[in-house]
């Protein structure tokens, strides 16, 4: 799996989108924009630096849709022919 989070342009740095891929799954993906605050984001990369220490991977990507899914944050989903910016 890769995943990575990429500001979303225009926005100053205030919002990004996350995407994760499963390598050599094209069909079905699912990209998910969220809009976070700068001292949110450095928060949860914090958090998720100290927990690849122990688990030995990349958690930054499922730290955001945790915070999503319990509320804290807000998101969009697109779907795989969608545009990000063309939805803001």
């Amino acid at each position: 799996r890769s995943c990575a989070v990429h500001p979303t342009s225009g926005d100053r740095g205030r919002g990004g989108r996350v995407e994760e891929t499963v390598a050599g799954e094209k069909k079905g993906r699912v990209r998910i924009k969220v809009k976070m605050r700068r001292d949110k984001l450095e928060e949860l990369l914090y958090v998720a630096r100290r927990r690849d220490q122990s688990d030995g991977g990349n958690k930054i990507g499922f730290l955001i849709l945790r915070e999503c899914m319990e509320g804290r944050l807000s998101a969009s989903v697109l779907g795989s022919g969608d545009d990000a910016s063309s939805r803001r």
